[in-house]
Formats: structure tokens, sequence, C-alpha cells
């Protein structure tokens, strides 16, 4: 089975290993060889943009003549034998590169000197482990490459003609105003967020900030305590040097639209995350069905970011999960956060897998957002006020309880003033 993160890992390697390559780069056709009866077609789009020929072969016939691959892959289907990577030695030119994706790699050696490059995933249940055998000059270790290269193109398009029905969000306060609220209530120490388009809502933080966008926008020059990452969120997190990262207290996710890019980032943010941090997930709220589906057919999208509310209720319910009715498509508070639990990276594809196959229409309690919470409620300050005073002392664990017991009498559903 190939799973979402084996797209994911196949990146990394070759953003490790081929792209920052000199030899390698546009406007040079890559040579690539793909082995795998199932990884073929799924391993191929991952070089969308990316000048490439790539050809699949059927581990017991790889015929390919010898010196005129630049790059060949071994999907996590096949059962890796020491004859099949020898053969494909042979097809890899003299700065070749050889990837095999699914089990270590154990009695082969190559006949050429070359540098060997393993690593575990960290996604389950398969948790692959990827080996790339690097020769000739790409056995030079060299920087990641974080630029845009080998990204997932963003949907910006859509077809027109859509009916004025859909065109429209809901909500009772503006999700900028949300977030200045946020800042003004939680005081974070530090600040983070996914998708910096304009920089409006990351200069609403006073504190030090950290925005992660490959191709901002910003209308104006940062705060000398903002910076922004020019990478996307998977690459700076499974790429960049994230070792002088601070403990995050307050974070909004604002990247792309798809349940497994928003499930990712609520995870790697988690691990910088403590139980006082409060995590902000935008878009969780379609107005319409049309607005939650994977594929944009609207100007107003929010793609199926909705289904990581009964993902995390189901998977995670140490979390407290509270989706904020702002306009114009919702946005998930996540409090109780715990960087140490595991559960969603262990089980990270089976879960992506079944909110793919199974979870195909958007909810009716989704669209009349049936459990919203009231953004202007009196208690949200109560809840706020909580964090802000708790975070970081031994008396967090009980404010989580009496927040759980705000929620249970139903008090942040209630607008009594702010």
């Amino acid at each position: 089975m190939n799973f979402i993160s084996s797209l994911d890992n196949l990146r990394v390697a070759l953003k490790t290993n081929v792209i920052n390559q000199p030899h390698f780069c546009s406007p040079r056709r890559l040579e690539v060889l793909i082995v795998g009866a199932g990884a073929g077609p799924a391993y191929a789009s991952v070089f969308t943009g990316v000048n490439t020929n790539i050809r699949d072969a059927r581990p017991e016939a790889v015929d390919t003549p010898a010196s005129t691959v630049d790059v060949a892959i071994v999907g996590p289907d096949v059962s890796v034998t020491a004859d099949l990577l020898s053969g494909l030695q042979t097809c890899l030119g003299e700065h070749g590169v050889l990837i095999v994706a699914g089990t270590p790699v154990v009695d082969w050696q190559p006949d050429r000197a070359v540098r060997t490059d393993v690593w575990r995933s960290p996604f389950g249940p398969s948790f692959e482990t990827i080996t790339s055998f690097c020769f000739g000059a790409s056995a030079e270790r060299r920087t990641p490459d974080l630029t845009l290269a080998l990204a997932t193109p963003v949907q910006n398009s859509f077809p027109p003609g859509v009916p004025d029905e859909v065109e429209h969000g809901a909500g009772t306060l503006d999700c900028y105003q949300f977030l200045i609220d946020l800042h003004q209530n939680v005081r974070p120490r530090f600040y983070t967020e996914i998708g910096v388009e304009y920089g409006a809502s990351l200069k609403l933080a006073q504190c030090a900030a950290l925005g992660i966008d490959p191709a901002p926008q910003l209308s104006e020059a940062l705060p000398a305590h903002h910076s922004v990452s020019l990478t996307t969120s998977d690459d700076f997190f499974r790429l960049a040097d994230t070792s002088a990262m601070k403990a995050i207290d307050l974070c909004y996710i604002d990247g792309m639209h798809q349940i497994e890019f928003a499930l990712k980032d609520f995870m790697n943010m988690e691990r910088f995350c403590h139980a006082g941090s409060v995590v902000i997930v935008d878009d969780i709220y379609p107005a319409h069905p049309l607005q939650g589906e994977r594929i944009r057919q609207s100007r107003y999208w929010t793609g199926d970011i909705w289904k990581i509310i009964p993902i995390l209720r189901r998977h995670r319910p140490d979390l407290i999960v509270l989706p904020v009715d702002t306009e114009p498509t919702g946005s998930l508070m996540v409090l109780g956060l715990d960087p140490t639990n595991n559960v969603l990276w262990d089980n990270f594809d089976t879960i992506i897998d079944d909110a793919i196959d199974n979870m195909t229409e958007v909810p009716r309690s989704i669209v009349d957002r049936t459990e919203k919470i009231d953004a202007r409620a009196k208690a949200m300050k109560k809840v706020l006020k909580i964090v802000r005073k708790r975070r970081g002392t031994a008396r967090m664990a009980t404010g989580m309880i009496r927040i759980r017991e705000l929620l249970a009498d139903s008090k942040l559903r209630e607008v009594r003033g702010r």
C-alpha cells in the first residue's frame, strides 16, 4: 500500500539528495526510473513542476540500459533483493541516486564509492525506512533544498458560473477580530503561524513571532522580533533546523486546504507546544457543501479541513476541541496540548486514508455549525484567562478541568456581553 506519508518521504529524500545537486539542475531533464507496480503513478506525482522523463519498471523486468538513469526509486511494495539493487546500480549514471522505500536494506553493498543516507519516517503505521545511495558527485552532502521545488501546487483556480448560494461565508465574529482578541487575552510570549500571506495576522503579535510561508506577499516590513521562514510547512518541520524553536503559546494554522496538510501542521506544531498553549486551525466550517470538497470548486473554499474535528475527537479525547463561530469559514480552537502524545503520528496514514476514503460528504452538522462556540461569549474570556494565568504551573491540569466544566454548562455558547 502506498500511504500519503510515502509520498512525503520520497519528497524529503529527493530534496535532501537530488534537487540540491548542481548536476541535476534545470534545464537538464532528470531521468527517473520507478520500480514497483503500485508506486509508479503515485510517486510520479511528486515530480510535479520538475523537468523529468519518468519510466516505470516491474522488479522482475528491469531492462534499462546501463548508465542512463539519474534517479532510481524502489517503492515500498517491492521485495528488495541484492540482485535488484545491483541491476539498478548498473542503470545509474556516474552521479546517480538510488532511493529505496519501505524496509531497511540488508545484505547488499554497492560496488563503487557511495554515501548512504538512512532514516526512518515518523509516520505510522508503516514507519518506512528510506535508504538513499548517492554515487559520484551526489555523494557530497549538501544542505537540503527548501525552495518550492516538488511542493504540492496550491489550488487557486475554480470553474466559472458557481451559483450565488454557494459563494458566502457565515459566523458571528470576523476571524481577524477573533485573532486580535486572542492576542489580547492570551498574551503569548511566542507566536507562530502557517500561512502568512500579507502579514496582517502576523503583525498582531506583540511578542517574538515566526511565520511559515514559502511565498508571502508582505505589505510592510516586519518588526525586528518577527521572522518568516520562506518554506512550506512540510519542509520547515522535516528539513529546516528547528533546534532553536521556542515553546509556542499561541499558534494559527492557515495553510493548505486539505486534511492531510492541516493534520500534519497540527501535529508538527504540537511538538513545540505545552499544556497551556492555544492552537487555532482556520477554515473548519464550509458554509455550503461545495466549499468543503477536497478539490476546489468555488471561490469560498475550506477544502476538507473540517475533517480535523472528528479526527481529533476520536483519536485525541485528551484535547479540548472547540469549533468557534468565526466569519467567514470558522476557526477551531484546541487546548490541552501534549507534545509527548504519539497517537496521531503512530496512526497518521490509516487516519488520513479513512478521512479521504470514507468521509466523502460534508455533514449537515458542519454546514449548520450545530456545535459552534460563540467567540463573543463572556465565558470565552474566562477560558483564555485560565490558560494565561496557569500556563507553566502545576495548576494547568485543574485549569483544563475547569474549562471542560464551562463547556459542559454551555456557557461558551451564550453571549452575555464582553
